[in-house]
């Protein structure tokens, strides 16, 4: 028998037959959001999440105060092209990954993290979700450890669907693959407006060169962000976020 602490994993053509209990997760054939049911054939990982929710739901466990579970979300940005932001984007993301599992989405098509061959986009990712509703995230990555990288889409005009979607849906998608920490490649998208930080745990960092296309930009933003220097960019961002980098923590000097 169960424990009063345990749960039960039910297919859900067999639930009815069996005595009703509440501690039981009906494991469905077919994509399911109801409350009490789960789709069998996903990730553990999620599979793992749909559990721990379900146990929130029926006072078994007790549930985090809010917003201690959801990630940071740090957007990178610069008004001028050729200036960095993706290798930048990268070099953050891998350093947050030695600590945090980390998840870095490019919205560039120009820009590949890797030598590897890429066999899914973030064109891919927006195909499936848009047709089956139900995608797991981490299929779609290249994976550096703690680190999973969502490359660019195939080709820019992909990023239109982003634009008939809710930010906050994209935004739930990305973090049921259990991240503490998203980073956003920005580059020549044309989404910064669309992503523009409105959340308490999001940033806006944007790298500045003194120009005058520097200044269009300050005259025309309209949400908050922390402008970084070229040069200094990577130790700005890490001290604007009350961080460390790793190796420094361990003492560790770089070349």
């Amino acid at each position: 028998g169960l424990t009063e602490k345990a749960i039960g994993l039910v297919p859900a053509e067999m639930a009815g037959s069996l005595q009703p209990v509440r501690i039981m997760l009906k494991m469905s054939q077919t994509p399911t959001q109801a409350e009490g049911e789960c789709f069998c054939y996903q990730s553990l990982n999620r599979i793992c999440q749909r559990l721990t929710e379900r146990l929130y739901q029926l006072g078994i466990a007790e549930a985090l105060p809010d917003g201690e579970t959801e990630p940071e979300r740090i957007y990178l940005y610069s008004p001028f092209g050729g200036i960095g932001v993706s290798e930048l984007a990268y070099r953050l993301a891998k350093e947050f990954s030695r600590c945090q599992k980390t998840l870095l989405v490019s919205f560039d098509a120009y820009q590949n993290f890797s030598q590897e061959f890429i066999p899914f986009r973030l064109s891919d990712l927006l195909f499936y979700w848009k047709t089956l509703k139900q995608v797991n995230i981490r299929d779609f990555c290249l994976h550096e450890g703690d680190l999973d990288i969502l490359h660019g889409p195939a080709r820019t005009e992909d990023l239109e669907v982003l634009r008939t979607e809710e930010k906050k849906d994209f935004i739930r998608l990305l973090e049921r693959g259990g991240y503490q920490r998203l980073v956003f490649d920005l580059s020549s998208s044309g989404l910064l407006n669309w992503c523009g930080p409105a959340a308490e745990r999001e940033r806006l960092f944007v790298v500045k060169r003194l120009a005058e296309k520097w200044k269009q930009f300050a005259a025309a933003a309209k949400f908050d962000y922390m402008a970084v220097s070229e040069e200094g960019a990577f130790a700005e961002i890490l001290k604007a976020l009350g961080e460390e980098s790793a190796l420094a923590k361990k003492g560790v000097r770089r070349a």
